[in-house]
């Protein structure tokens, strides 16, 4: 990826989710303790992509700008929260140029597998919706792996248009 930043949170994450794999093996997938850890990968999954997504149109567009403009886009794009979602992060993209939106849609509908992947960012701003709003998501810390590294291919996707 052109953004070392983005990439860092996104393999500190992938490290994290693989830590967490570990010790719901160790302690078995049953125990109550191993729910607790698969809420936290389905957070630190979703938090990480919706990281590096922001981080990336913010990194971009803010660099070389005066004061004001990184403040807005500070504002607006690096410290405001939004779900990743493919359409959530192709709507933002679009705010900034039309055609950055056209050839991230583009080029990732080209991608092997693109309703998966496109599915597996639903996937995971669904479950941590649930999750945050009381529910007790069903998704298993491997499916949560799963989503993540589907997602994380259309980030990359992201940082190849813009950057």
């Amino acid at each position: 990826m052109n953004n070392k930043d983005a990439q860092n949170i996104i393999n500190d994450c992938l490290n994290d989710l693989k830590d967490v794999q570990i010790e719901i093996a160790n302690i078995g997938a049953t125990q109550k303790a191993a729910s607790y850890l698969t809420y936290y990968g389905l957070i630190r999954a979703c938090g990480a992509i919706e990281m590096a997504f922001k981080m990336i149109i913010a990194d971009f567009c803010s660099n070389g700008t005066k004061n004001q403009v990184k403040t807005f886009i500070d504002s607006r794009i690096r410290n405001h929260a939004y779900n990743p979602s493919f359409g959530r992060i192709r709507d933002v993209v679009s705010s900034f140029d039309k055609q950055w939106s056209t050839d991230f849609t583009d080029n990732v509908d080209k991608m092997t597998k693109c309703e998966q992947k496109k599915q597996s960012l639903a996937s995971l701003v669904n479950l941590r919706n649930e999750f945050a709003h009381g529910g007790k998501p069903h998704a298993s810390i491997n499916d949560i792996v799963t989503y993540y590294k589907n997602g994380v291919e259309i980030i990359k996707e992201l940082d190849n248009v813009i950057c």
